[in-house]
């Protein structure tokens, strides 16, 4: 049932354009161009974010680093994130994802080339800080994905988006020593670490290029495409239209609900962002028109039986503004409890992202280049673990209670083996091959527990998507300052700083159970299983 979620032989929509399942092999427009987009778009912000640690022995004795400038530099880095996060959410549900994200590429790209100018330790810090804006690439991400997919599959599109895009951390731990050694080939190494950031900052200007021509705000997009089609087929003299189309044999007739809408963003009477409910009319989509071989079909409506809530369009209107809006939602339980929880998940996997070379070069007296390569491994397990929580936290709430109490008993478990390997990789440090064993198993939970966290989010709010993203992200952010904090103040003594921060992922385990989400709980469940 899984496997045929995620590699369909076609596109299913429902009737509000949102695609029901996800095709992960095709690139066509709209639904599945935009959720390429936005990971990689995220995935490229990430590697620019987290290009400085990996080259940080280098950049220590370059510049006369201090221990403390370079966790300062740290929690800079992350700092940075809370407010932009905060800001960007409401951007999104203005403009639209796909303006937003290529702003801030474009913007971390401007900053990540200045890192080579940096002299001094206060130098680092401040470009740091800087760059860690970028790091809001998450918001647009998210925000993406739950503008194309239906609420039956959100879980596992919003944990694929975020979870191959976390990989850019652990991609940079791995690429950037081997281009600081090729510079390093033609250059002195005070210059080729310099010169390594232009690769990041080009990547980022590219991806913002491909986001701006080659994406979709909205699945408005399907019908804007279509009327493109049949309005070349007319102007060359095809004649009147047929059900195939008139010499076209790649168009084919399928039923859609009639979006009627251009391509890009809409914008409403008070200029804000927005698309059209849309209505139950058909018309046709065209395969030829997309550059891919998909069809799409309509799916059935989607009910309380499939998903929780149809995540519809935000529409802002003439309501407060985005800034009181935003910090109203703080106002319910439910968000802080999801802000702390991917403190816990995404804040400390930003805090390990940080000290994970370090510590094999300082604790294991690995070379920078070895210790690049172990580290990678934190960052690359991303490539299954996030979207594996987002499938679970779907699947559970098909199979396991109603609404999202499935989602929530997935969620609460996860943590908890988050905490209880956390303990264990601090125990297990003496020895590098158990270590590695560990951290594989630590990797897996966090960033599952991240996917789980945020399979949840969309529920709580489905008005103000992007503020609610923008918050719960912020809170990631202040966790990682938190758990940087946790790092610094213990040192070099890694094992008790992974110790303490399992015993916090414990205790906020415990407030999956105080969740509320659209009037269901988990001590509901429990009690159904319980009491048949």
């Amino acid at each position: 049932m899984v496997f045929s979620k995620i590699f369909p032989k076609r596109i299913l929509v429902d009737e509000h354009g949102q695609a029901t399942n996800i095709k992960l092999l095709s690139f066509g427009r709209p639904h599945m161009r935009a959720l390429h987009l936005s990971w990689i778009s995220f995935f490229i912000a990430f590697t620019g974010w987290f290009a400085i640690p990996p080259l940080m022995p280098t950049i220590k004795a370059d510049i006369n680093l201090t221990p403390s400038q370079i966790s300062n530099a740290n929690m800079t880095s992350v700092s940075a994130t809370i407010l932009a996060r905060i800001i960007v959410g409401p951007l999104c549900d203005r403009y639209g994802p796909r303006r937003v994200m290529a702003g801030i590429l474009l913007y971390g790209a401007l900053t990540i080339s200045m890192t080579g100018l940096v002299s001094s330790g206060p130098g680092l810090i401040t470009i740091r800080f800087f760059i860690g804006m970028i790091g809001a690439t998450f918001v647009p991400c998210q925000y993406w994905a739950s503008k194309m997919f239906s609420a039956n599959i959100i879980g596992t599109a919003n944990a694929l988006c975020a979870g191959w895009g976390n990989m850019g951390a652990g991609v940079s731990y791995f690429l950037i020593p081997w281009l600081y050694h090729a510079f390093a080939l033609v250059a002195p190494p005070h210059v080729a670490w310099r010169i390594t950031f232009v690769v990041p900052a080009c990547l980022c200007i590219l991806m913002a290029a491909a986001d701006i021509f080659l994406g979709d705000d909205v699945p408005d997009a399907v019908a804007a495409v279509e009327k493109s089609c049949w309005k070349q087929q007319h102007h060359s003299g095809g004649g009147a239209h047929s059900d195939q189309g008139p010499g076209n044999n790649d168009v084919e007739k399928l039923a859609l609900p009639q979006m009627g809408a251009k391509s890009d963003s809409v914008q409403t009477e008070d200029g804000s962002y927005d698309s059209p409910r849309l209505d139950a009319k058909m018309t046709f989509t065209t395969k030829a028109a997309t550059g891919d071989d998909d069809s799409i079909r309509v799916a059935k409506p989607v009910t309380a039986d499939t998903a929780s809530a149809t995540l519809l369009p935000s529409s802002p209107g003439h309501g407060p503004s985005a800034v009181v809006e935003t910090l109203s939602l703080l106002k319910c339980p439910a968000v802080l409890i999801l802000m702390l929880h991917y403190a816990c998940s995404f804040g400390l996997e930003l805090a390990v992202d940080n000290i994970i070379g370090e510590l094999f070069h300082t604790h294991f007296e690995l070379s920078q280049t070895m210790s690049g390569m172990l580290g990678s491994i934190f960052g690359l397990m991303n490539i299954f673990s996030r979207v594996c929580g987002g499938i679970l936290a779907d699947y559970a709430n098909a199979h396991i209670g109603e609404g999202n109490q499935g989602r929530m008993l997935v969620h609460f478990t996860v943590l908890v083996f988050e905490g209880l390997f956390l303990i264990g990789f601090s125990l297990s440090m003496a020895s590098l091959r158990s270590s590695i064993v560990t951290l594989v198993f630590f990797s897996y939970f966090v960033q599952a527990a991240c996917g789980t966290c945020f399979s949840i989010v969309p529920f709580v709010n489905l008005k103000h998507r992007g503020a609610l993203y923008g918050l719960v992200g912020a809170g990631g952010s202040v966790g990682s300052i938190a758990f940087n904090y946790v790092f610094k103040v213990y040192g070099i003594n890694y094992s008790a700083a992974f110790r303490v921060s399992g015993y916090v992922v414990l205790g906020a385990a415990m407030f999956t159970w105080l969740l509320k989400i659209q009037g269901g709980m988990l001590h509901q469940l429990v009690s159904q299983r319980l009491n048949p």
